[in-house]
């Protein structure tokens, strides 16, 4: 596993956890982030590189080629721009792993933006925040190779798993459960606040 090389586009919270998890199992990690160019964010930023392990690219370009993987972990309103933008420079043979929390229907679309020369999409659903888990938090994978980059995963000490050759299903479970999930939180404080109203 130590030869292998993954990409992140984005090296924010989530993105910034995993990729030095990552490196700190001795695997060969980049990241690209927007902010790498900010002024006023830039030398944090490329701080948090060098004591995380992770190798600070100074474009997207240098981040995805000869990569084996590129996970993209960016703001849910850029993940559409991150997807076409990774897919004009990544070729047959690469996986694009789209963590981003966005709507099944927006997974799809990148993922015809990613396959447009030839690299494979995988989608992945994170089910839990990211910060308590690091690289073990769970995620359900959609695509043609889940089932692969899950065993993958696995191997790096990750706890995903693949649910569907089909992009969108893992999406739409994480927003499924999230409805569920929330819907009880929101009850839960409306109750309250009734009943201390009420003495």
């Amino acid at each position: 596993m130590s030869e292998l090389t993954i990409a992140f586009i984005g090296f924010g919270e989530a993105g910034g956890i995993l990729a030095q998890g990552l490196a700190q199992r001795g695997l060969a990690v980049r990241a690209w982030d927007v902010l790498f160019d900010a002024p006023e964010r830039r030398q944090a930023m490329l701080e948090k590189a060098r004591e995380g392990k992770v190798h600070a690219c100074r474009n997207l370009r240098e981040a995805l080629e000869g990569a084996h993987m590129a996970v993209s972990a960016v703001t849910a309103s850029s993940a559409a721009q991150a997807a076409e933008e990774a897919g004009r420079i990544m070729t047959t043979g690469q996986v694009f792993l789209d963590i981003n929390s966005v709507s099944p229907e927006t997974k799809r679309g990148d993922r015809a933006f990613v396959e447009a020369r030839g690299a494979d999409y995988v989608e992945a659903a994170v089910m839990a925040p990211v910060p308590p888990y690091g690289i073990k938090v769970p995620m359900l994978l959609g695509g043609r190779r889940a089932e692969e980059v899950a065993t993958l995963l696995a191997g790096l000490g990750m706890k995903a798993r693949a649910i569907s050759p089909e992009e969108g299903v893992a999406s739409a479970d994480k927003m499924c459960r999230s409805v569920m999930i929330k819907g009880i939180e929101a009850l839960t404080v409306e109750s309250m606040v009734a009943a201390r109203h009420y003495g």
